[in-house]
């Protein structure tokens, strides 16, 4: 099972990484490579003025690169992605997704930690 952290890029007040757990690979009309992860802990409703807490997110690499293959230290930009709908049986998003927010992820915490504090 793949993981990485998570950080936004885009927040003026970022929250703390997030570790994320890939449960498989899903799509939509125009994209066949999100990544449908559950995030630890939950984003709480108030930083993406959501009707929730967020457990499920799906991940977009920005430049379509290949999440766990192209993934250097300074971490991979990625489009933070929300749907009310989205669940671990999902298989397809619906085309009105929303971009909550742009990212990097890493693959290892400290790399996370780093990168926060460099901002």
């Amino acid at each position: 099972m793949n993981t990485f952290y998570l950080v936004s890029t885009e927040l003026r007040n970022p929250y703390k990484q997030r570790h994320c757990v890939v449960l498989k690979k899903i799509k939509n009309n125009t994209r066949n490579d999100f990544y449908l992860v559950q995030i630890k802990p939950s984003i709480e409703s108030y930083i993406y003025k959501t009707q929730s807490d967020i457990n499920f997110l799906a991940i977009a690499t920005k430049y379509n690169e290949e999440l766990f293959v192209n993934n250097k230290d300074a971490g991979l930009d990625v489009y933070i992605c929300h749907s009310v709908n989205l669940n671990p049986q999902s298989t397809f998003i619906e085309e009105n997704i929303n971009i909550l927010d742009w990212g990097k992820v890493f693959l290892n915490e400290t790399n996370a930690i780093d990168y926060l504090k460099s901002q």
